[in-house]
């Protein structure tokens, strides 16, 4: 199980924008004297004495943009951070010369792109698309799909193309997108023009044929194939980039015959960050490759702290799973976190409006008291729901620092915390909702509107329009951990929520029963 902090969350928090408030951690509260100077090196801050050197701090000997020359400040000490590059930020120092000086561009968006510009990308069966990029530094398909093939690759089906009369021949789409030979033409006669039936193809699949004026079938793509031939022996994809012995059997499925060889480090994609190769006191980010090894993704840096906080449903049957499940999810939930280094954990809850319920409760601020948290647990609240959706929406909107709704009972926040979810200033800022039910006032899982909004609650309570505003400008990461016995549209509501923040659809947890240790490691292992 990963220990350290956040992988792909680092790109993801980092948005193109403007300064926000200084990092806590080795930096914080640092003298002029730490960024001057021999002692200070050239690396990290650029003060009076290093700047003597011309070779000191360049573009082509840093690998980044070494910021504004010359640009004042009116704070000498200050320190703050700043947004840079393809939405990465760095740390800039007001020197004694009241002098901006910048440190190393990092948590810039892999294989990102310059916001306002506009680009060609692949789409559909081979072809291009016009994109634009938007101030996530991510790009933004628009217009219509042109210079398409005529299949997608991989697609399987059945043509008269090139076969004599009463004949077809099977075809397979190659890498370009055009249909090729995978068969040789035999006889293939129907006798009810306009007849259709489904038919087994290719491995294990099924497809459509429907009876030609001409009295030869005409078919459809081979739709749901298995993975290999009945009856073949191969060597089959295993672990994390491994290869196995295996037969297929007669479901198209490989049956391993032997041990799984070669696998690698990693899982395709998952990231890390890893004190490893870093100085004291400093940690990258870790993406683990197609060939199931690490690479850098986010050079090394001081660690940043990480606010999450934990929002419980707790309507009906969810509050029973909380409330029997307390001191597994301070076991296997909150003692993981905290366990990771620069993490904080807060909790808050949620119901619905109406009645005796509450929209909005909030419990604990971001803290690294265990036993607080474990006590804030076990007294959790429990209200009724009225009907199956809640209000998520309220909850997250007060989290952002939303107007809070009279119904809600909001967090008292410390001075030196942000208003809403109470934030440390510098910190990433994570939401995990646990649930069984969608929310009023959320986005529909498919199309436009919204869902089951309120209708007779004054004053109208928060939409998804503006919270969805809200959590991008605060760079917000979302988590939905659905009970797996949920209605559909429980689970496919977070997941539209997921698509419209632009965040990965693994951040969506199924919890089944009490696994709430499967919902830490899922947790940890994305930090």
């Amino acid at each position: 199980m990963t220990r350290l902090v956040l992988g792909t969350l680092v790109i993801s928090m980092f948005g193109c924008g403007e300064s926000t408030a200084p990092l806590d951690g080795a930096l914080d509260g640092a003298s002029e004297d730490a960024f001057v100077g021999d002692d200070a090196g050239v690396d990290a801050f650029v003060g009076e004495d290093a700047s003597t050197d011309e070779d000191a701090f360049t573009e082509e000997d840093a690998g980044v943009d070494s910021g504004p020359m010359d640009e004042p400040c009116d704070a000498p000490g200050a320190l703050e951070t700043v947004s840079c590059g393809l939405c990465g930020s760095r740390d800039r120092f007001c020197t004694a010369e009241m002098i901006w000086s910048y440190g190393p561009c990092a948590g810039e968006r892999p294989m990102g792109c310059v916001p306002g510009t506009t680009s060609m990308v692949a789409c559909g069966a081979c072809g291009m698309q016009q994109a634009r990029c938007t101030t996530m530094c991510t790009l933004e398909p628009f217009g219509a799909c042109s210079g398409e093939g005529e299949c997608a690759p991989g697609t399987r089906t059945r043509t008269n193309d090139g076969c004599a009369a009463m004949e077809t021949r099977e075809v397979l789409c190659d890498d370009m997108c055009a249909f090729e030979d995978a068969g040789a033409c035999s006889f293939d006669p129907c006798s009810t023009p306009g007849a259709m039936e489904r038919v087994e193809c290719g491995s294990c699949g099924e497809q459509d044929r429907v009876c030609g004026d001409d009295g030869t079938w005409a078919y459809g793509v081979c739709e749901d194939e298995g993975m290999c031939e009945p009856g073949t022996l191969g060597d089959a994809p295993c672990g994390m980039c491994g290869t196995q012995r295996a037969r297929c059997n007669v479901a198209c499925e490989w049956a391993p015959v032997a041990i799984c060889m070669g696998e690698g480090e990693c899982a395709a994609g998952t990231t890390r960050r890893t004190t490893e190769g870093c100085p004291e006191g400093e940690s990258q980010v870790q993406r683990c490759s197609e060939t199931c090894g690490y690479e850098t993704e986010v050079a090394c840096a001081a660690v940043i702290p990480v606010d999450v906080t934990l929002l419980f449903d707790m309507t009906g049957s969810h509050a029973g799973d909380v409330e029997s499940g307390a001191t597994a999810i301070a076991d296997d939930i909150v003692a993981e976190l905290l366990a990771i280094e620069g993490v904080q954990v807060g909790i808050s809850y949620y119901a619905d409006f109406g009645g005796t319920d509450v929209p909005f409760t909030g419990g604990i601020a971001p803290t690294d008291d265990e036993a607080a948290l474990r006590a804030e647990l076990a007294g959790a609240p429990r209200y009724g729901g009225g009907d199956l959706p809640e209000s998520g929406i309220e909850a997250l909107d007060v989290l952002t620092g939303g107007a809070p709704h009279p119904q809600t009972e909001p967090l008292r926040c410390a001075a030196d915390r942000v208003a809403g979810g109470c934030w440390r200033p510098s910190a990433q800022r994570i939401v995990v909702a646990f649930t069984d039910a969608p929310n009023h006032n959320g986005p529909q899982p498919i199309g436009l509107g919204l869902y089951v909004p309120y209708t007779t609650v004054s004053p109208p309570p928060a939409e998804w329009p503006d919270v969805l505003t809200n959590l991008n400008r605060d760079g917000v990461t979302f988590f939905a951990v659905v009970k797996t016995t949920a209605g559909a549209d429980a689970e496919s509501q977070h997941r539209r929520m997921l698509s419209d923040l632009r965040q990965p659809a693994s951040q969506l947890i199924r919890r089944s029963g009490a696994g709430w240790a499967a919902v830490g490691t899922a947790l940890t292992d994305a930090l």
